[in-house]
């Protein structure tokens, strides 16, 4: 008679172990899926803070840095509002800061023009 080179009680080990420890079988559609929703959620979370990055580097174009003073700058910083994009097939809430011409007009940052169209 052949002997296998499995050993007996083993899969009864192994369940065991997970149960002693919290860990559930789970199927491969299940962890993909779950794998998708944090790969998902993390794109968006960096996705928005470089986003927000890119805000920024608009308004440092339009108003030049902050603190120093510049006579021929044609707009300044006027705070934050918040602004509510499509980002990742979400609506999501962010600050987004907002400039004005001397003349007291919003100017548009090119970068929210352009993310808010789509």
């Amino acid at each position: 008679m052949k002997r296998s080179n499995h050993k007996r009680g083993t899969r009864r080990k192994e369940s065991s172990r997970r149960q002693r420890w919290g860990h559930q079988r789970r199927e491969v559609p299940e962890i993909l899926r779950d794998a998708r929703q944090d790969l998902r959620a993390l794109v968006i979370e960096h996705g928005l803070e470089v986003f927000e990055a890119m805000l920024e580097d608009d308004r440092l174009a339009l108003c030049g840095p902050r603190h120093e003073p510049n006579p021929e700058r044609e707009a300044y910083r006027y705070g934050y509002d918040e602004g509510v994009l499509t980002f990742g097939g979400r609506r999501v809430r962010l600050r987004k800061p907002r400039v004005r011409r001397k003349g007291g007009s919003e100017v548009e940052l090119p970068s929210w023009s352009e993310v808010s169209v789509r």
